[in-house]
């Protein structure tokens, strides 16, 4: 039997080309990758885990204080929060609602949808009844993504999250007023840069010399190879609901750049097979 027969039949008896044994082979490379993580998150900066939201007018988070009142939140780059969708029981009314990112203060003021905007997206549907699975929706505050229509955010700026459904099965699609008007359901996140900042400056103050400015172009590469790699997680995390990136996550500069060509290349190979 020549060379290239008994690598074929290795091949064949491995199973590789049988569908089941590639989603097998699939779910251990994100094994792998979780693994990773773990190793690499304790080293660098830690990257805050906000409190969970839990979208529901019980929540006393969105009460109408002051006519002027809206929640408000505060986030860096690289930090993420779960929007959690109710859990109903048989003693109450399920609150059925579509959470929206806006483009604009007016649509979030007047609690309205432009449905022709593109930077108006839905973002988390809350209509699963009596799931035994908790229902929600992590946003990672990235600057960078390698995910078509993913959210992207800058620093210094504010953004816009609202629900104008009704709260019933019928009204889940309304497009103005709604949970928003009546029960004040929205929010803003504003994206601070007094993190990155003081990065940055604690990088500067080591020297003035040539090697102090190569280590703010360093840093500046590690935190948009961060950027990519947290993004790719998160699309392969919705798609395939196997693990739970961890809270602390920062790479140093080669780290990053490996395991962001790792993440790109898994998100690459199950998207288009």
């Amino acid at each position: 039997m020549n060379l290239k027969n008994i690598v074929t039949s290795r091949y064949l008896n491995m199973g590789i080309k049988s569908k089941s044994n590639l989603l097998g082979i699939q779910k251990m490379s994100l094994i792998i990758l979780v693994l990773f993580i773990r190793i690499a998150s304790s080293a660098g900066l830690n990257i805050a885990k906000l409190p969970s939201l839990y979208w529901s007018t019980n929540n006393r988070l969105f009460s109408d204080y002051t006519s002027n009142y809206y929640l408000k939140l505060n986030a860096h780059i690289g930090d993420s929060i779960d929007l959690v969708c109710p859990r109903s029981s048989l003693n109450d009314n399920y609150e059925y609602s579509i959470i929206y990112k806006v483009s604009s203060k007016y649509e979030f003021d007047n609690c309205l949808i432009n449905p022709e905007n593109y930077e108006t997206v839905p973002i988390l549907k809350c209509d699963k009844v009596n799931s035994a699975n908790t229902v929600k929706f992590t946003i990672y505050f990235v600057k960078y993504s390698p995910v078509p229509n993913a959210l992207e955010f800058e620093e210094d700026k504010e953004y816009y999250f609202l629900s104008t459904s009704s709260g019933t099965k019928d009204g889940i699609n309304h497009q103005a007023g709604g949970l928003c008007s009546k029960f004040n359901m929205k929010f803003s996140i504003k994206i601070n840069s007094q993190q990155n900042s003081s990065l940055l400056q604690k990088l500067m103050q080591k020297s003035d010399d040539e090697d102090s400015r190569e280590n703010v172009k360093k840093s500046e590469s590690s935190e948009l190879a961060n950027n990519l790699a947290l993004q790719s997680i998160s699309t392969l995390q919705s798609k395939f609901n196997l693990f739970t990136v961890s809270n602390s996550f920062r790479l140093n500069v080669n780290q990053s750049l490996i395991f962001s060509i790792v993440s790109l290349s898994i998100f690459i190979k199950f998207f288009l097979n």
